[in-house]
C-alpha cells in the first residue's frame, strides 16, 4: 500500500488552511495514520514544493515561487522541530 500520508501532503499543499482533521478521522487505511504520520506528511510537503519551486522558477514566475519559497521555509521550520533534542521521532 503506497503511503496516505502523500495523499494528506497533497491535499495540505493544494489547501494550505484545510483542516485535515476530519478527513483523518474518517480515512479507512488507519495503519498509516501511526506514529510517523505527520514527519512523512511534512517530508512529502517538502518534495512537493521543492518540484513546483524549480517549476515556477523555471517558467519565470516569480510570485508563485516566492510563495512556494514561504510555503518551504514554512515547511522545513516544522521539520526542524524532529531534529531537536527533545523530539521523539
Amino acid at each position: 500500500m503506497e503511503d496516505g500520508a502523500y495523499d494528506f501532503a497533497v491535499l495540505s499543499f493544494e489547501c494550505p488552511t484545510l483542516d485535515l482533521s476530519p478527513l483523518l478521522e474518517g480515512y479507512p487505511y488507519r495503519d498509516c495514520l501511526n506514529e510517523g504520520f505527520e514527519l512523512r506528511l511534512n517530508l512529502h510537503k517538502l518534495a512537493l514544493l521543492i518540484g513546483y519551486l524549480v517549476h515556477h522558477m523555471r517558467i519565470g514566475n516569480v510570485k508563485e515561487a516566492k510563495s512556494n519559497a514561504r510555503a518551504l521555509r514554512e515547511t522545513l521550520k516544522t521539520l526542524k522541530e524532529y531534529t531537536s533534542p527533545s523530539s521523539s521521532v
